[in-house]
């Protein structure tokens, strides 16, 4: 077995690789020859810390007392959820909603569910987009901050397709979670601590909690079912290979610019045209740009606002943020805009691919930390928000009705879906090897492909091997030469898993 030890997704709003501070002030930009000048503002009110301390005085809070119990051998539950993010709070609310119903649950059977955060005033930090058809059914378009008709891809030259791609409002949709989760007979309480040991086995959490005199003490919580949903950096899951993941890293900012060349209505999912600055510089091996290559992913939220991110689809080992942010000045003085002042700085990395957990443990993971990542894309959110109701149910009818249930393989990697992942991971494998060239004419074929065949790919859905065989053969069939040799390569560097994949 093996535990994975993955870095964590980091965010700061200064300096890099910094623990998690919370956002709210405008700040100074760093000082690089590209930086426009900025004013240093006072806190603005639209990004202060959410009021969610109704989370803590709603729910039932195990050791936020001034005097803790000392005899925590009653905390059972059924289930534990380890970590309040978008995918625990996503499946606490499906769960909460099955025992309000009555049908899964025995009569006057309530399933008792425990959700353990380490502080659940803590923002979400990262800017999460999404394809709007894939969450249209989820009852969440209250929680858009904001919806653009067609999305834009620079390849270099301009792509347009008219799909509509929503930003989340990631407070509103926290709020609404949490909300669901703390209805009378919902069955949830919500404890702060951090885990510092663990039995899995036994199904024991060790926490360490602090009281409200600011006093730690220790907690131990025992389940039935434990989910680890704290994501990539999760040490409770384990795999069966070592895990190897390429990764996504993005340095970006959300600012107040004096104008930008955007439309409105357009979202920037791709813009991989070279900075003039860049242009300039001899390509090869040695140029860094051009081995590497990143993109501009842009929401234009105002004619005066937008959010920026300089984003590597893959890479192994990752592109230091340093690079990523040197990279995102240069492309906007090249496209002529000018930062008044930094709202948001976000640094993100994701890894992509690698091996699958161990899906026979008796601990369950979901989001992140089950491997949900689009290998090929870094896409996750959408994916988790639909995965949390099927679940949710296979979790529910175990505890509910004693059924012996695997939900790792009758939900989260069925076969169907592990298949589909290694078509999608062979992918990411030949993006991971591709220059700039190279990959602008790979997603220039990719995005001549029928709308229905480049929609699956991006959001999973390619159930059929004859559906990722008819992809595969219309992206070799339109792409270059040059991509067509890469793709073959790759194809018999891993042949089993591809033919698996397209046969099955």
């Amino acid at each position: 077995m093996f535990v994975a030890n993955l870095p964590e997704t980091v965010y700061s709003r200064r300096g890099v690789l910094k623990s998690p501070q919370k956002s709210g002030v405008c700040w100074k930009l760093p000082k690089t020859a590209n930086a426009a000048p900025v004013k240093y503002l006072e806190r603005d009110r639209r990004f202060r810390k959410p009021q969610v301390a109704v989370c803590l005085e709603a729910g039932q809070r195990l050791s936020q007392q001034e005097n803790p119990p000392k005899d925590t051998s009653s905390l059972y539950f059924d289930i534990a959820i380890v970590g309040a993010g978008p995918a625990g709070l996503a499946l606490a609310a499906e769960l909460s909603e099955l025992n309000l119903s009555s049908e899964l649950s025995p009569v006057g059977k309530v399933v008792s569910i425990v959700v353990v955060e380490k502080d659940f005033s803590r923002r979400w930090l990262p800017n999460y987009g999404v394809w709007v058809d894939e969450v249209e059914h989820l009852d969440i378009k209250d929680c858009f901050a904001a919806v653009w008709p067609k999305v834009a891809v620079y390849l270099p030259h301009k792509i347009i397709k008219k799909r509509e791609y929503a930003r989340i409002d990631r407070q509103k949709l926290k709020q609404k979670l949490t909300a669901k989760c703390l209805r009378n007979g919902s069955g949830i309480v919500l404890q702060e601590g951090e885990v510092k040991g663990s039995d899995l086995e036994k199904g024991i959490l060790r926490l360490r909690c602090t009281s409200a005199n600011g006093q730690f003490s220790e907690l131990e919580i025992r389940a039935r079912r434990i989910v680890d949903t704290t994501g990539h950096s999760t040490v409770l899951v384990k795999f069966t290979e070592p895990h190897h993941p390429s990764y996504q890293a993005a340095y970006g900012i959300e600012a107040l610019v004096e104008s930008h060349p955007f439309p409105l209505d357009e979202m920037i999912l791709m813009d991989y045209r070279e900075p003039s600055s860049i242009q300039r510089l001899p390509k090869g091996p040695d140029s860094s740009y051009y081995s590497v290559p990143t993109f501009l992913y842009a929401m234009p939220m105002a004619s005066d606002r937008i959010f920026v991110e300089e984003t590597s689809l893959t890479a192994r080992p990752a592109v230091p943020f340093e690079e990523l942010r040197d990279r995102l000045y240069k492309r906007l003085k090249d496209l002529g805009i000018t930062v008044n002042c930094a709202l948001e700085e976000e640094f993100c990395l994701i890894p992509m691919g690698g091996s699958l957990p161990d899906l026979d443990q008796p601990l369950l993971g979901f989001g992140g930390t089950a491997g949900l990542v689009h290998p090929a894309t870094g896409y996750m959110m959408a994916r988790t928000l639909n995965l949390a109701r099927p679940l949710a149910r296979a979790i529910f009818l175990r505890e509910a009705r004693n059924l012996e249930t695997n939900p790792w393989k009758e939900v989260l990697w069925t076969r169907t879906n592990v298949i589909q992942r290694d078509f999608y991971t062979f992918g990411g494998e030949v993006l991971l090897d591709m220059n700039l060239n190279e990959i602008q004419e790979f997603f220039a074929a990719f995005f001549k492909l029928r709308e229905e065949a480049w929609k699956n790919f991006l959001s999973f859905r390619q159930l059929s091997g004859q559906e990722r065989l008819a992809f595969g053969l219309g992206v070799f069939l339109k792409t270059t030469n040059k991509v067509r040799f890469k793709l073959i390569r790759k194809a018999l560097q891993n042949w089993r898993p591809l033919i698996r994949s397209i046969l099955s």
